[in-house]
């Protein structure tokens, strides 16, 4: 689940640089890609995966929802771009990925209805 990695992360991430502070560059590097890839893995999957059960819904006399929830993400992603920065000059780090994780746990809620609907 997406939020529990994100909590995860930000929780292991003032530890890790404050250990890594003195290391290389490269050392530094791949840390942080290796912390943001664990969440970045989970989060990639939510869209894809919630079109799928989108167009399950659609069909027959119903229109495709595919382009609608594409523009949708679109949208929604320049938009949550500006809020995170924002928020994170705002309240801080820590607080911008708590509201996100609270997001992507939203989506279980989501998920739980489109699995539903038929």
């Amino acid at each position: 689940m997406p939020a529990i990695a994100i909590i995860g992360v930000g929780f292991a991430l003032d530890p890790m640089m404050a250990a890594l502070s003195g290391a290389g560059t490269p050392v530094r590097v791949i840390t942080g890609v290796g912390l943001v890839a664990i969440a970045a893995l989970g989060m990639g999957l939510g869209f894809p995966l919630g079109l799928r059960l989108c167009e399950r819904i659609g069909g027959g006399d119903k229109p495709a929802l595919g382009p609608w929830m594409w523009g949708l993400n679109g949208a929604c992603g320049v938009v949550a771009s500006g809020l995170a920065l924002t928020t994170s000059m705002a309240w801080g780090i820590p607080a911008t990925l708590t509201i996100g994780a609270g997001c992507y746990a939203a989506l279980v809620l989501c998920t739980m209805r489109l699995l539903r609907t038929r």
